[in-house]
């Protein structure tokens, strides 16, 4: 079953690189179909949200920490752009 996920990496500002584990760790059992990054700043921070199609290895369980990630949090600010309209 082919399966959708946003995952939001941060920027390392002390490294300069994007903080990869939790998308590694996501895709540890499963076969990559579709990648789409998407780079904006947040906060003066620069992120980089993927958009991931994927679906779970033949014979594989997922890790039970991806298998109950938490409910995505909304930024600080979301849906004030509602507001200027």
């Amino acid at each position: 079953m082919r399966e959708n996920r946003i995952i939001t990496v941060p920027l390392n500002p002390r490294t300069g690189l994007f903080d990869h584990d939790v998308l590694r760790g996501y895709l540890v059992h499963r076969e990559l179909l579709r990648a789409e990054p998407h780079f904006f700043h947040h906060d003066g921070a620069l992120q980089c949200a993927v958009y991931l199609e994927s679906r779970v290895l033949q014979g594989a369980e997922p890790p039970q920490a991806t298998a109950n990630l938490p409910p995505l949090a909304h930024p600080r600010g979301f849906g004030s752009w509602q507001a200027q309209s």
